[in-house]
């Protein structure tokens, strides 16, 4: 992590590469800033993407992704991937989202590489 001075605020912030000249706070702002002025000026791009974004907001509550997400955080975690054993960086997996309680914990690389497989297949 990198002291560096926000261009914006003038505020001290810890930045993660010498790329970063704002501090979150003023990123935030500037990205509210943009969408407002974006709606006003292409008022019906924006209730288009507005659609869209709902559209698949509700396709994902219909597969019961968000569900599974939201009882997944209930269950309590394993300290360790189940398929090499990493105790880092353990996320949770399901397999099918109908079942929500049924939860893998894999490492970061682990859960990446069924992705993978599963797109090569053509599952996702």
């Amino acid at each position: 992590m990198l002291n560096k001075i926000c261009q914006q605020c003038k505020k001290e912030f810890q930045a993660k590469t010498i790329k970063f000249k704002f501090c979150i706070e003023c990123i935030k702002k500037h990205r509210r800033e943009y969408v407002r002025n974006y709606e006003k000026l292409y008022p019906a791009r924006a209730k288009q993407w507005q659609e869209n974004a709902d559209k698949e907001y509700r396709a994902k509550n219909k597969d019961g992704k968000i569900k599974a997400r939201n009882i997944s955080r209930q269950i309590k975690e394993k300290r360790s991937c189940e398929i090499c054993g990493l105790e880092q960086n353990i996320q949770k997996h399901h397999s099918d989202y109908s079942k929500p309680l049924q939860v893998k914990f894999l490492c970061k690389k682990c859960h990446y590489i069924i992705h993978k497989l599963k797109k090569q297949k053509g599952g996702e």
